[in-house]
């Protein structure tokens, strides 16, 4: 499996860093533990402590606070509150970004949902885009999508259809392969919707039309619940 992208395909300049950081350290663990392929979903939780070689626990945080990295005691700490077990990975590979990228940066980082938008917090939104490449890596998504047109009975020429506009295109995203995908990948559909946004075809056709993107992270009405919604737009919730 190479760690390039197909040729057809292409990211935004901006994430190719930290796509290649995240695939670096996929293989890092598929060569340590003598793997001849990866797992889905992406074990993270448990390579963390081995092989990556950081301390790991999932502890009490205070109010407000996801996930925390100390970089020099190369430690991550995940709040026991994260009851959602796609939000809980995905701030597992938040908190590992941090210690991949940022070792120069700071000594530790404290985490508790902030929107990518804001300019000044860079750093928190590279670590989120590590960890959809970490939970996502781009060669597996192609590949899985593929995979699932085969498992979930799609007609093949029904697949030029993801990429247009539409509600044809929207209902084949919306009901068979965001919820399939976010499920083979042990993310939220947020997340599946936001990774398919950011890859494009070489020639700059995105593989999600953008109309779509709304729509498919549209919230329903909230329901009770012990954890409220963060603001992080990867929430995983």
């Amino acid at each position: 499996m190479s760690s390039e992208s197909p040729p057809i395909l292409r990211l935004r300049p901006a994430v190719r860093r930290i796509e290649a950081s995240a695939w670096k350290t996929l293989l890092r663990c598929r060569e340590a533990l003598r793997l001849t392929e990866l797992p889905l979903p992406i074990p993270v939780e448990e390579w963390i402590e081995s092989p990556l070689g950081y301390r790991f626990g999932v502890v009490r945080l205070p109010d407000g606070v996801l996930g925390q990295a100390f970089i020099e005691d190369r430690e991550i700490e995940i709040s026991d509150r994260i009851a959602h077990e796609g939000r809980f990975r995905f701030t597992c590979a938040h908190e590992l970004g941090h210690q991949v990228l940022h070792r120069r940066r700071a000594r530790e980082f404290i985490d508790s949902g902030v929107m990518l938008s804001e300019p000044d917090r860079r750093v928190e939104w590279e670590a989120d885009r590590f960890a959809a490449a970490l939970l996502m890596p781009i060669p597996l998504v192609i590949e899985q999508l593929f995979r699932l047109r085969d498992e979930l009975g799609v007609r093949r020429e029904q697949m030029p259809v993801l990429l247009q506009a539409g509600a044809h295109s929207l209902t084949l995203w919306r009901d068979t392969f965001v919820p399939a995908v976010a499920r083979r990948f042990g993310v939220s559909k947020e997340v599946a919707v936001y990774r398919f946004g950011e890859i494009e075809f070489a020639d700059g056709t995105p593989l999600m039309p953008a109309e779509h993107r709304p729509e498919l992270i549209r919230r329903r009405a909230p329901r009770p619940q012990s954890n409220p919604p963060q603001a992080n737009l990867f929430s995983g919730l």
